[in-house]
C-alpha cells in the first residue's frame, strides 16, 4: 500500500470523519456529520471510495482524501508511521493496547473506508427518504381523504369477512351500505 503524502480533504471532512469512528456521539449523530460533510465536499458514493472505480472516473485525488482520512482516524503513532515511507512495514507498533507491525495497521485502512462507504451510503437514504416525506410529513391530511382512506380499508376487510367464514357479528351488506352513506357525505 502507498502511502498517502498529501492531505486533499477539508478539514471539516477529516474532523467529521475521525468523529465518526469515536464513539463519542450516537452512531446516527456520527453518521449525520460525515454523510454532511461528505456530500458538501462533492463525494461521489460510486466513484470516490474504491481505487479502480475512482481511477476510471478521473478522481484518484478523492480516493487518496479517503486513504489519507482513513488513517488520520488512526493513533498518532500509526498515522505518524504509515506516513513515514522510512518506517519499514515490518516495524512494530503499539497502540490501543495492541502491537501491530505497519504493514498490520495498514491493512485496517481498507475497512475504515468501506465503515466511511457505508455510513454516506445510509446518510444518502435517509436524506433521500426525508426529502420524499419533506413538508408534507408535519402537514395534517384533509379529514375528507383520511376518512375516504380508512373506509377503503375497512370496506375491504367487511368484504373479505363476508367472502370466507364470516366473524362480525353484523349485517355485511348493511355494513357496506353504512360504509358507503359515509363516503358519500365525506365528498
Amino acid at each position: 500500500m502507498t502511502t498517502v503524502q498529501n492531505n486533499v480533504a477539508p478539514t471539516k471532512t477529516i474532523d467529521a470523519a475521525i468523529a465518526f469512528f469515536k464513539a463519542d456521539a450516537t452512531l446516527i449523530a456520527k453518521r449525520t456529520a460525515l454523510g454532511a460533510a461528505f456530500a458538501a465536499d462533492g463525494v461521489q458514493l460510486a466513484t470516490d471510495f474504491k481505487a479502480g472505480t475512482a481511477k476510471d472516473a478521473g478522481r484518484e485525488d478523492r480516493f487518496r482524501a479517503m486513504q489519507y482520512i482513513a488513517q488520520e482516524s488512526m493513533p498518532d503513532n500509526v498515522k505518524s508511521a504509515l506516513r513515514d515511507a522510512d518506517v519499514a512495514g515490518a516495524k512494530a507498533i503499539k497502540a490501543d493496547g495492541v502491537t501491530l507491525t505497519k504493514t498490520e495497521w495498514s491493512k485496517r485502512i481498507p475497512a475504515k473506508i468501506v465503515n466511511m462507504q457505508n455510513a454516506f451510503a445510509l446518510y444518502l437514504k435517509e436524506s433521500a427518504d426525508g426529502e420524499k416525506k419533506g413538508a408534507k410529513a408535519n402537514t395534517p391530511r384533509d379529514i375528507a381523504e383520511r376518512i375516504k382512506d380508512e373506509i377503503a380499508k375497512l370496506k375491504k376487510a367487511v368484504t373479505a369477512d363476508q367472502a370466507g367464514e364470516p366473524t362480525a357479528k353484523f349485517d355485511h351488506t348493511e355494513m357496506l351500505a353504512a360504509f358507503q352513506r359515509a363516503l358519500d357525505l365525506a365528498k
